[in-house]
Formats: structure tokens, C-alpha cells, sequence
């Protein structure tokens, strides 16, 4: 849940080179999602939009999978930054996989 700005998941490894999956199961809203790459060493974080394209209308009962360029720019960990599409508070509930399932 959120105020209607970006909220993420926790980081994730990214193990190949593969689309990130992700699939909406019971939010309250559609959401717009971006894959962000991320590097974990020393305690410290990079965080970069890897996404290839922005996926607009992430609709409740639906599944994607979601092209990025992760590991081709050098990152080890991947995690989805998900904006509700209405820009209200809403729950956004799914299950989401740095690789392909």
C-alpha cells in the first residue's frame, strides 16, 4: 500500500539475462511498473530504470513479463518500481520474479 506515489519490492537477485515477470493479483488499482537495476557491495547501492519499455496498465488477473537490460548493464539485483495508475492510495498486491518463470 501507498499514498499513490512509487513504492518498490526489495531487491532481488538477477540470475540471467531473461524478462522479469510480473503478475498482479489482487491490487485495487492498475499500475505502471519500471525493472530497476541495483548493485549490492560494501553496504552501498546504484540504482538505474533498466526497463526497455514502460508497461502501462499492469490490470488486476493479468501477468508480464518485462524486457530490461539488468544484467547487460552490469547489475546483480533487480527490483519493480510500481506507480498506481490513478495516482491514489491503493493496495497493490502480485507476486513478481527477477527471471522469466
Amino acid at each position: 500500500s501507498g499514498d499513490g506515489g512509487d513504492v518498490s519490492a526489495e531487491e532481488r537477485a538477477k540470475l540471467d539475462y531473461t524478462s522479469s515477470y510480473i503478475y498482479n493479483t489482487a491490487s485495487d488499482c492498475d499500475f505502471f511498473v519500471n525493472i530497476y537495476g541495483t548493485v549490492k557491495a560494501d553496504g552501498t547501492r546504484g540504482c538505474k530504470n533498466c526497463s526497455i519499455e514502460t508497461y502501462k496498465d499492469i490490470r488486476v488477473g493479468h501477468a508480464y513479463y518485462l524486457t530490461n537490460y539488468v544484467k547487460e548493464w552490469g547489475y546483480s539485483y533487480c527490483k519493480p518500481v510500481m506507480t498506481p495508475s490513478t495516482h491514489s492510495p491503493c493496495y497493490i498486491i502480485g507476486k513478481w520474479s527477477p527471471d522469466s518463470v
